[in-house]
């Protein structure tokens, strides 16, 4: 290809990862805005509480994350790709199973974090806590999806409807639930994405 080309292709492939980012970073920030509008400070301070204990999770997933993509980039075929696919989802998988120590564990680190004032959240923390799982094991689609297929658009609609259904599910959940609502929103919204993720992976994989 000439330079024109793969510049074009270029921007063609990030104004969708740009699309998706700023569609994740929205809905990431729709729990406490919708809390703050729909509840009351304390509530908010809740959900602040124990989104803040996992915030560095996502961190840790997107490290992840460009740690595999190299071995996606080099145009590997499908035997290779099937093989890398697996491994990864393995090691997800471990790390997913692990994040759920937190949970017998949430009364014990809010009271050492927050103090007893904020023992709502630990349910908010537990709940989270299963969101960040399912966040690891959609690492293997995800990043397939990104790096070994290059269908940043894929990407970008699962992020947009993920949004829409954190939206929507907090304005039906927060009214009645608070900041459990808003956590439970979150949880729905990302174990929707490992699902329609891995499906379109696994079709493609075939």
């Amino acid at each position: 290809k000439s330079d024109l080309a793969n510049a074009k292709d270029f921007f063609k492939f990030n104004r969708w990862v740009a699309l998706g980012f700023i569609f994740a970073a929205i809905q990431a920030n729709l729990g406490s805005f919708m809390l703050l509008r729909l509840t009351d400070a304390g509530q908010a301070g809740i959900f602040a509480a124990a989104s803040k204990l996992m915030s560095f999770f996502p961190q840790i997933v997107g490290a992840i994350s460009i740690t595999f993509a190299p071995k996606y980039s080099d145009n590997v075929d499908l035997s290779l790709a099937k093989s890398f696919f697996k491994k990864t989802a393995i090691i997800s998988s471990l790390a997913a199973v692990g994040i759920l120590a937190i949970l017998p564990f949430a009364d014990l680190i809010i009271k050492v974090f927050f103090g007893e004032e904020f023992l709502g959240a630990v349910s908010v923390l537990q709940i989270s806590t299963l969101q960040t799982s399912f966040l690891f094991l959609s690492i293997p689609a995800t990043t397939a999806i990104l790096y070994l297929w290059g269908k940043s658009n894929i990407y970008a609609i699962i992020a947009i409807l993920q949004t829409l259904v954190v939206f929507g599910l907090n304005a039906l959940l927060i009214p009645d639930l608070g900041a459990i609502g808003a956590s439970v929103s979150f949880l729905v919204a990302t174990v929707l994405v490992f699902v329609l993720a891995t499906a379109y992976a696994v079709v493609k994989l075939k």
